[in-house]
């Protein structure tokens, strides 16, 4: 027999962390700040409302905050969230055991304090000994941040680059990020474990 039902929803990570780090602290608070319909954009964050209408291009809405937070759709979308959900949140069942395990409030603040400091620091490192180019290039490439993993071939698109381009790019990057001093700050920061 179970105890407890827990409701998940479904919610576009891809789309909330960058409001996040722009500073907001809600959708409500974006939605008002950039005067956008707030029930609309809801629904295209939990997957409720498609963001492509019926002929297959961007809803108007999905366009402006695209451009807001800086996202390309490949970015902000994956191929499943393009077509929306039937079904956007799911109800399961849970006994007192598994629920305490879930919501281990000291467990779960220290990861998502590791989980900050390593983002933090991983970030810092990117900016501080990549350039620009470089530190976009191997975000896509290995999923670093809200950006989803690329292959080779969708960065050479992206950037207009050769496929053989775009991995020396790679390689390069690595390279630099292979300073012992580099690798002792993110070790420090406990990237080893988060990633």
């Amino acid at each position: 027999m179970k105890d407890y039902r827990i409701k998940i929803t479904i919610r576009n990570e891809r789309l909330l962390y960058p409001m996040e780090n722009m500073g907001y602290k809600s959708v409500a608070e974006f939605c008002r700040f950039y005067d956008l319909e707030e029930n609309y954009t809801r629904g295209i964050i939990n997957g409720a409302i498609p963001p492509v209408g019926k002929h297959g291009d961007l809803r108007p809405v999905v366009k402006t905050f695209l451009k807001i937070l800086n996202l390309s759709v490949d970015d902000a979308f994956t191929k499943n969230q393009l077509k929306g959900f039937k079904k956007n949140s799911f109800t399961i069942k849970v006994d007192e055991t598994q629920l305490l395990k879930l919501t281990n409030p000291i467990k779960n603040q220290e990861q998502k304090l590791i989980e900050k400091q390593v983002t933090s620091a991983l970030s810092e490192t990117l900016v501080k000994y990549l350039t620009p180019r470089e530190e976009r290039v191997l975000r896509m490439r290995f999923g670093l941040g809200p950006i989803k993993t690329h292959t080779l071939d969708e960065i050479g698109e992206n950037f207009l680059l050769s496929r053989e381009r775009i991995r020396q790019l790679v390689l390069r990057a690595i390279k630099k990020l292979k300073n012992c001093n580099v690798l002792k700050h993110l070790i420090k920061a406990g990237a080893k474990e988060y990633y």
